[in-house]
């Protein structure tokens, strides 16, 4: 497999430069299928098929277990609970 062009990556992700000219990626369009060794601050518009550390908006249904502490409602059933 060729390695991608500059420009096929650029239609992927777009970035933009903080206050201090670090480098950040602003947008990615398209489905990341390795890790993000990062901090998501906006919405993930589609599934996520893994783990996720924490979570500080909603979230639609979780297939996976909870391990952390729930601050906010559930607005459906919970099923299998255990302690």
């Amino acid at each position: 497999m060729k390695e991608p062009t500059i420009e096929e990556v650029l239609e992927l992700v777009s970035f933009w430069r903080d206050g201090y000219g670090e480098l950040h990626v602003r947008n990615v369009y398209g489905s990341v299928l390795g890790d993000v060794k990062g901090n998501v601050y906006n919405d993930v518009h589609g599934n996520v098929h893994g783990s996720v550390g924490n979570v500080g908006g909603s979230v639609g249904d979780v297939s996976g277990n909870v391990l952390g502490d729930v601050g906010g409602k559930v607005c459906g059933k919970i099923l299998n609970l255990h302690d």
